[in-house]
């Protein structure tokens, strides 16, 4: 029996913590379309499955078949056809017979089950050092990126015409390396997505960027150097959520005042976002705006139904768990 986790599923292993486990594992790409260890999923295999390590995997669980005869009738199975063509490597091997795709197929597979919205939030998770929760487990924080933004971006240029590519490729748009929260994910999408989609059409910032000290803000805070949770570098702008859900010895950098004096000094402009200011869309749309004027930016979200857009935006992405402080 070969069964090949994809989709929600494969993204949910790469998500767990045990994948890390399986980064040594080789890829391979010889699954034959027609082998015959291919069987219909049944109850049988997914007990086994989920007593040989994959509990934490939510039903249904989604699994690649080489042809639509093996799809079971079983609600607790979700079964995708294998693409004709694949590009090499688009599998690991995680046991003797099971096999999980690859995180960028996965990418791309999810792509044509859910909004541009959240596969962009799918694809700066994967690029980023966080995970969310999966399995009963919280979302977890200070671990390395399951992917990088080159490596998504290449295999989705080589993925051709398999279905989701396309809308992959329009969310990699506003992907990039470097996210440490899943906040921090959220605030690209809110500020960055262009106003057609609800957004308010910031250029992308640069995530986490660490800069030097220098002399006086180091004799002032005893550290040699500082990292930005968004940082637009023309603008010298600073822009830092304020929560104590991540960044490890790091979570008092925001309220560090000495720490913002220091950035200010050194001729940063720093603007502080709370849990508070992200539900209230009112205060929200206020530091928006004057982030657009640091930023030299006309804002143009006039249109008619901008505002029900935003909000629709804000209702696809904030229904997680936002800290308070």
């Amino acid at each position: 029996m070969t069964i090949i986790l994809c989709d929600i599923s494969a993204l949910e292993f790469w998500r767990f913590d045990r994948a890390a486990k399986h980064r040594r594992c080789a890829y391979g790409g010889a699954l034959r379309k027609n082998s015959a260890s291919f069987i219909k999923p049944d109850k049988k295999q997914l007990e086994s499955l989920r007593a040989n390590g994959f509990s934490f995997l939510s039903e249904p669980i989604h699994v690649l078949v080489p042809d639509a005869s093996l799809r079971p009738k079983d609600a607790r199975i979700r079964c995708h056809v294998r693409p004709k063509q694949l590009p090499r490597d688009s599998f690991m091997r995680i046991s003797e017979d099971v096999f999980v795709c690859r995180a960028e197929l996965g990418f791309i597979q999810r792509a044509s089950g859910q909004s541009l919205a959240r596969q962009v939030l799918d694809g700066l998770e994967l690029c980023g050092t966080y995970r969310r929760p999966v399995g009963g487990r919280p979302t977890v924080y200070q671990v390395k990126p399951v992917t990088s933004f080159a490596e998504l971006a290449s295999y989705a240029a080589k993925a051709g015409g398999i279905h989701g590519a396309v809308l992959a490729r329009q969310a990699l748009r506003y992907c990039m390396d470097g996210s440490e929260s899943p906040m921090e994910s959220i605030l690209v999408v809110l500020f960055c997505f262009p106003v057609r989609l609800g957004g308010y059409g910031f250029p992308l910032p640069v995530l986490n960027f660490r800069m030097d000290a220098t002399d006086l803000a180091k004799n002032a805070t005893g550290k040699s150097g500082f990292r930005c949770d968004l940082f637009w570098p023309d603008a010298k702008l600073v822009v830092e959520y304020d929560g104590r859900e991540h960044h490890g010895e790091l979570d008092r950098r925001s309220s560090d005042g000495s720490r913002h004096a220091a950035l200010v000094g050194m001729g940063f402009e720093v603007v502080r976002i709370t849990s508070e200011n992200v539900r209230n869309d009112k205060e929200f749309d206020a530091i928006a705006r004057s982030i657009a004027k640091r930023l030299n930016l006309r804002m143009r979200p006039t249109k008619r139904d901008w505002s029900a857009k935003r909000d629709q935006l804000r209702s696809d992405i904030l229904p997680w768990p936002i800290p308070l402080s």
